[in-house]
Parts: structure tokens; sequence; C-alpha cells
């Protein structure tokens, strides 16, 4: 029951998010280093091309947050489709778990309880196709 309580929780947080897109505040320090990097949104090459794809193609609402799970530092990626696709990616952008979606992919059961998200990198709200 605790294990479906929690996925239930990490659900409605990213179904509210991608209702309301509101910003998201920093909770790391000024300066902190996040994947070896200051700016992982410019520093992080795999990071910088996604969302460079994003701003041109823009065909879905996205946000990245940072996200430890269990333990690594890495990126939540949510793609707001009906309903909402989540994917984390470790910080040399290896796709570790995936969760949502038309298909309701759950390829880490745990994440929910193992997963920490932190402040936004990137946001996108000018998506030509609604959520």
């Amino acid at each position: 029951m605790k294990t479906y309580s929690k996925l239930l929780f990490f659900s409605i947080i990213c179904l509210l998010s991608a209702a309301s897109f509101s910003s998201c505040k920093d909770k790391t320090e000024e300066g902190e280093m996040y994947c070896n990097s200051l700016n992982p949104a410019n520093d992080i090459f795999w990071l910088r091309e996604l969302i460079n794809t994003q701003k041109k193609e823009s065909l879905y609402k996205m946000a990245i947050y940072r996200c430890d799970y269990k333990g690594s530092q890495g990126f939540l990626v949510v793609t707001y489709v009906n309903p909402p696709f989540c994917q984390y990616y470790n910080c040399r952008g290896d796709l570790i778990c995936q969760l949502g979606g038309s298909s309701n992919l759950k390829t880490c059961e745990d994440f929910p309880e193992n997963a920490t998200l932190g402040n936004l990198v990137f946001r996108d709200t000018t998506a030509a196709k609604p959520f």
C-alpha cells in the first residue's frame, strides 16, 4: 500500500505541474555544483541538445528538473502529454527510468519512494500542441 501511495503522490505532482506550470523555487544554493556543473542546461551536452531541440520543435510542453534517485544526481524530463510522461536520466544522459504516459510505463517501481525532485532546470510552455 505504501508503494501505491507514493506512486499516486508522484503522479499527482506530475499532473499538478502539468496543469499549472507554475514557477518552481530553487531548492539549492546559488552556485551549487550539480552533475559537475554550475549550469547544467548549458554545460551538459546531451541536456543542452535536448533543450535546443525542444525550443526548435516544441511539439509538447516540457519541463526538466534536477532529480536525485537512489543517491545519484540526474534529471527528470516531464513531457506534458495526456497523461504526463516522465523520464529520469543520469548525468551522462543514460535513460534510467520511465513513468506514465498513455501506456502507464513503470520501469522503476521504486522511483517514487527513492527520488527527490529538485529545482527547475528548463520549461517550455510554447508548445504547438496542448497537453
